[in-house]
């Protein structure tokens, strides 16, 4: 593995760890989540020498790994809402709530799981 994939996932592990830390507000941790994923579809888009724009758009990031994991195409809709995580809610006039939070985090475990056993395997 690269070593800036290794630093993509290490900074995607830290936003991971942190989304799950106590006494967070809802709005963080739906940001967190979110940037656990773009980090990790940066760090695969690293490894496999596809280069990306400075984007938070976890579906632009998306298309550019599709060839590679087509089955990938399953987190489309997933990430269209997580996406949102991003900047909108960062400012006034955007809250999230529990249930958004509850959702960006399992999108995000969920993500999490599947590119951490194919970067992690032999044959990234």
């Amino acid at each position: 593995m690269k070593q800036i994939t290794e630093e993509w996932i290490k900074k995607a592990e830290s936003d991971f760890s942190d989304a799950h830390a106590e006494r967070l507000s809802v709005d963080l941790v739906c940001f967190l989540s979110q940037q656990c994923v773009e980090k990790y579809l940066k760090g695969y888009l690293q490894e496999h020498d596809i280069r990306f724009p400075k984007t938070h758009d976890l579906e632009d990031l998306l298309d550019l790994a599709i060839d590679k994991q087509p089955i990938w195409e399953a987190w489309r809709s997933s990430f269209a809402g997580l996406t949102q995580y991003a900047a909108e809610f960062r400012y006034p006039g955007e809250w999230a709530n529990e249930k958004d939070a509850v959702a960006a985090l399992r999108i995000a475990t969920g993500f999490r799981s599947d590119i951490r056993s194919l970067l992690l395997s032999t044959d990234a």
